[in-house]
């Protein structure tokens, strides 16, 4: 069992360097800021939308207990639920994929954009 004060010497050195990679991937993200280029942009929306509700829905399901997996927004039931619910207020044309809209901010959520859109420029261009 490791001692008290290396444990506590471990968490500030790993919280150090997810502050300084956080930075880094900032810093790559301003550098790289509007360096791709598509005249696909309709496709590239799409596509941007899609996988940021996915990455995002991913890093939700990932927080819940093992337990609860599956009870969530991956379940087909309460999916289903949650859109009839929104119909019944008035919110129409609400799609599977945009549930994940609904969850709270995440403080990945610019790394998950960040993903996103690498992976929808991608997946456009193929």
């Amino acid at each position: 069992m490791m001692p008290v004060v290396n444990r506590v010497l471990m968490q500030k050195r790993l919280k150090g360097l997810l502050e300084d990679t956080c930075k880094r991937v900032d810093w790559l993200h301003d550098l790289e800021h509007g360096r791709a280029f598509t005249l696909n942009h309709h496709c590239l929306a799409a596509y941007l939308d899609k996988f940021t509700s996915f990455f995002k829905e991913c890093r939700y399901n990932d927080k819940l207990p093992s337990s609860l997996r599956g009870y969530g927004l991956t379940d087909t039931t309460n999916r289903r639920d949650a859109l009839s619910a929104l119909a019944r207020l008035g919110i129409h044309n609400v799609e599977d994929r945009d549930l994940a809209k609904l969850l709270p901010y995440d403080m990945m959520e610019p790394y998950i954009k960040i993903m996103a859109e690498v992976r929808a420029y991608f997946q456009g261009e193929q």
